[in-house]
Parts: C-alpha cells; structure tokens; sequence
C-alpha cells in the first residue's frame, strides 16, 4: 500500500484517481466527460470526489465579521497548511478582501500619489502569507492552485525603514491646525513647560526635563501639544509610557519595553537590544524628542540602559546621545514595585537616585488648583475613620442618624476632590 501526503500537491491527487476505473493513461485519468484538465487535482474536483469546503467558507465568512487582516491571514495559512481543503483557490477567491483588508493603509504605500491598486494589494497579501508559510517551514509554492508572488516586495521592505515612515505619517497641515487650536489654551505653566522644550529641540541643546505634577494638572495635554507642533514640522517624536494604560493617551504611545526593547531582568550596566544595524537604530538617530510619561513607576536601571544604549546609537557621550527627552510624572503616586524590596531598596530604585537625575538641567513643575485635590483627600481620612466606626461598632438609636451624616460628608469630599480649577484644563 502505498502514501502520499496531501502536501505532496500532484502526487497527492494521483494516488486518489487510482480509484477511477477502466483509466489506461495519466491522460485518461485527468480526463472527465470529455474534456482533459490540465492538472490531477482539478480533474479530482471534477470527478466529484473532493470533500466539501463548505465549513472552511463557513469560518472564514465568520471570522470576517469580527476579525482585523491579520488574523484572517494567520487563520487563512493555518486552514490550508493543516486543514487541507480541496479548493484552496476558491477560499482565496473568496476571501481575499477580508484577508487584505488593513493591507490599503500599510506603511509600505505611504507617501504615494495615487492609491494602490487591487493586483498590489493582493499581491502583497500573498508575500505576507509566503512569509508566515515559511516560518513554519513550508511556501506558497506548495499550493500550485494559489496565485504566486509577483512583486520583488522582499527588496522594497529591505530598503526602507518601515518605523520612520509610521512615524512620519502625519498630515502636517492637520497636525498644525491642532497645534494652531492647542498652544493658546496652555495655562501659564504649561506654556512654561512646552516653550522650554520646544526650544530645546529646536537648538538641538540636547537638554533632558522632568515634568512633574498632581493628577488633573495637564502633563499629557502638554505632550500632545508637543507632539502636534513637532509633527508640523515633520519631526519624529517618541512617546512612550510604563503601561499600556498610560501609552494609550499619547499620540503614538508605546509601552517603553517594547519601543526600546529594554531587557528582562535589567541591572545597572545593562544596554537595551538595539543593534546599530537595526531599523530601530536608525529611528532613534533620527528622533528630535522622547516624551517618557509616568517615568517614577520604574526602576532607575531601564533610565539608565537606555541612557546607554542612546549613547551608543548616537556615538556621544553626552546624557541620551544628546537626544531630548521629557520624563513624566508623580512621585507622590506608585514607586518602583521591587519584589519583597525593604524600604531603602525602593527607594535606591527610583530615579531620583541615578546620576540621571542630576544631569535634569530643567524641572518645570505644573501647579494650580491642586489644593482642591489636597482638601478632598483631607476630608476623606475622617470619613474613612467614621465608616468603620459606624459599621463595625453595635447599632445604636443614633446609627440612621450618623449614617446620613457620613453619606453627605463623603459625597462632599468626593465633589471637592474631583472638581477641577479652570486652570487645570484648557477651555
């Protein structure tokens, strides 16, 4: 008895006409009612022996509805790479919009005066699933059925830096009319804050400032202003951010990790892995400005590997490669989390202890308003005291009474402590 293995393309479907009987040629069993089909496979389909595709259609017309391009061509290669369909061409045919859907609007047709069209972007798709074919070791040219890669797309990825042209995408006439609508609502010490960086970048002085301020005081909004009049200027702009939460608020943010690759676990001598051939490499070079948000919440060694790594990238010893960098935050919030850490341990690990910290030749500080903020947390230390009191302690005649009491001085410390000046926001 002999095998073949539904990878095995022509052979595959030969050994599955064997079953057709009174053949006496390769021709004869690649010709059904008539008519010669050029391949064994599309003869097996026509001699009705194929297995129906039905359910492979049925998953991808329903992962269509709720799934982005990506994952669509991810589950298009897993379905014909371990599901074996008989129709490859057909699902391809089919669904090749869905797969290509974000495909319009990659980074590889920035900058072009005319859309691409629909052979490109097809074509492209095809590389891409070529490409995760081949991680797992096979190709698109296993599947003569499939259309084959056209384009030389290898060769224009090679040549051009994917993560500069991300970050220049920016419509600058757009991005000025923000900027136009953002800088005059800046309060007194925003604007402060965004003129001494705005020239810092602009002289190339390579100074480093910490912005540091209580939550309500506007520390993103001046980021965003930043980064609107810096994208004006079809400048780069680096935001990141200790969390994903906090990357989220500025415009192209990042978790710091993964924008620096910055490594797991960091000591004071270490570098981020960053090759100097890299794309990464040369986005740093060339970047005008690092906006760091809530930098307080990490360990002073990720400051200083990067500090490292900038200094190696741009070939100076002078703090980041004489790069700009704005770091963000309160010290009055989370501090470094080290595990099982004594007290001077955390506190040996924020960057107020790195040599960092002295080299801030400028540390505008936002105020105004925070009083507010001050009174309501105040406020909320009795009432905290008065709730455990009231709920632990025996019910007496006068518990309604001291409830109703505890309810009105909470929803007054909470009013007070979440309502913000005018000088906090702009109008």
């Amino acid at each position: 008895m002999y095998y073949a293995h539904p990878s095995a393309g022509e052979h595959f479907y030969l050994h599955l006409l064997t079953v057709v009987k009174g053949a006496t040629s390769y021709e004869a069993l690649r010709t059904f009612q008539g008519v010669l089909y050029p391949t064994f496979r599309e003869a097996y389909i026509a001699y009705g022996l194929t297995e129906d595709d039905n359910e492979w259609h049925q998953c991808l017309a329903e992962a269509g509805h709720m799934a982005v391009g990506r994952q669509m061509c991810h589950l298009f290669v897993t379905i014909i790479k371990d599901c074996n369909p008989a129709d490859p061409r057909a699902l391809w045919d089919t669904f090749w919009q869905d797969i290509c859907d974000d495909l319009k609007r990659h980074v590889i047709f920035y900058n072009r005066e005319v859309e691409p069209l629909e052979e490109e972007i097809q074509d492209y798709g095809l590389y891409l699933i070529d490409q995760i074919l081949i991680q797992a070791g096979k190709s698109l040219k296993d599947w003569d059925s499939l259309p084959q890669v056209v384009g030389d797309w290898g060769t224009l990825i090679q040549n051009l830096n994917l993560l500069i042209v991300e970050q220049r995408n920016y419509n600058l006439q757009d991005q000025a009319n923000l900027a136009i609508q953002h800088i005059p609502t800046l309060n007194p010490d925003q604007c402060s804050a965004f003129d001494k960086i705005s020239s810092a970048v602009a002289n190339r002085t390579g100074e480093s400032f910490f912005l540091h301020g209580p939550r309500g005081t506007g520390k993103t909004y001046v980021y965003n202003t930043l980064c609107y009049d810096l994208h004006s200027d079809g400048k780069i702009v680096l935001c990141v951010a200790s969390s994903g939460i906090a990357a989220l608020l500025l415009k192209g943010g990042c978790i710091v990790h993964l924008c620096f690759k910055v490594p797991i676990p960091i000591h004071e001598s270490s570098f981020c892995n960053i090759p100097k051939t890299s794309q990464l490499a040369d986005l740093i070079c060339l970047a005008d400005l690092v906006i760091w948000d809530e930098a307080p919440m990490q360990h002073r060694h990720i400051m200083e590997a990067v500090d490292h790594s900038f200094r190696d990238l741009h070939d100076s010893d002078k703090p980041f490669g004489g790069l700009t960098v704005v770091f963000g935050g309160d010290f009055q919030q989370i501090l470094p989390v080290i595990l099982k850490g004594s007290r001077a341990q955390v506190v040996g690990g924020c960057m107020q202890r790195s040599i960092l910290w002295r080299l801030l030749k400028s540390r505008p500080i936002l105020q105004g308003g925070s009083y507010k903020w001050a009174i309501g947390n105040i406020l909320m230390i009795p009432v905290t005291s008065l709730f455990q009191i009231t709920f632990t302690a025996q019910r007496t005649l006068w518990t309604p009474f001291l409830t109703l009491f505890i309810l009105t001085f909470t929803f007054l410390a909470i009013l007070i402590s979440t309502s913000q000046s005018t000088s906090f926001f702009p109008a």
